[in-house]
């Protein structure tokens, strides 16, 4: 659990990492679909 006493560490080799500066969320959101999509862990919308 990250909070207050335990800082947000980031990952050395995330499975997927989405910009998000100057970048639609909408466009954020997909990529994360997508993502979520290849690994099978949801369905195809």
């Amino acid at each position: 659990f990250t909070g207050i006493s335990d800082p947000y560490e980031e990952p050395a080799n995330p499975e997927l990492r989405v910009e998000t500066e100057n970048v639609e969320v909408d466009n954020c959101a997909h990529q994360v679909l997508l993502k979520l999509e290849s690994m099978g862990l949801i369905g195809q919308q």
